[in-house]
């Protein structure tokens, strides 16, 4: 029988935070596939080489952020279906106000 691994994508550009990210990842589905980018644009490269199944985006990452990283995602037609989530450990809500 075979089973197709979820591909989880993650980017955050804080080490510690990343980490954490991967392992509750990884505690909900241990299968998954799972790969990380530091910044925005590695995180693009990740996504059109290796097409996940999710992406998980840091809001406040320097240089492309997680919102101009995710309109840039969404630009291409086969990534319309993509779920993305936009993370944040920032206390203020600027970063909210602004993807919404």
């Amino acid at each position: 029988m075979s089973t197709t691994r979820r591909r989880i994508l993650i980017a955050d550009d804080d080490r510690d935070a990343l980490a954490i990210l991967v392992a509750e990842v990884r505690a909900i589905d241990p299968d998954a596939e799972v790969r990380t980018a530091s910044t925005g644009y590695r995180a693009l490269v990740a996504c059109n080489e290796w097409r996940p199944d999710l992406a998980v985006l840091d809001y406040q990452m320097p240089g492309m952020n997680g919102h101009q990283l995710a309109k840039l995602i969404k630009i291409d037609a086969s990534f319309t279906a993509l779920p993305l989530v936009l993370t944040s450990s920032s206390p203020t809500k600027r970063g909210q106000i602004e993807a919404e």
